[in-house]
């Protein structure tokens, strides 16, 4: 995916996550900042592993493999869901959609 970053973007003012807190919270503080710059998908998902730190700077998908952020953001949670204490938030009950061949 191709993207060019706007040229109003600003570093969001969002923690940074760094696998020990709720990742579906992390999406939707993500989603809500970065949403006032732009809903471009590519560009939501160029820019999302700016706001990771530590060993989930290391999380990677197959180049090439994302579709969509919503997409990213199922894969995402899918692989940060044990890091944290279980609540129901927007993004815990979308279906799979990161396939058995994925390795994340």
């Amino acid at each position: 995916m191709e993207a060019t970053l706007p040229s109003n973007r600003k570093n969001l003012t969002i923690e940074k996550y760094d696998g020990t807190t709720d990742p579906y919270e992390h999406l939707d503080v993500y989603i809500t900042q970065a949403s006032l710059y732009t809903t471009d998908d590519v560009v939501l998902c160029r820019v999302f592993q700016m706001s990771l730190k530590g060993h989930t700077l290391h999380w990677r998908l197959p180049p090439n493999s994302m579709d969509s952020f919503d997409t990213l953001a199922t894969c995402f949670g899918i692989q940060f869901a044990t890091s944290w204490a279980h609540q129901s938030t927007s993004y815990k009950n979308k279906g799979n959609h990161c396939g058995p061949s994925w390795n994340i």
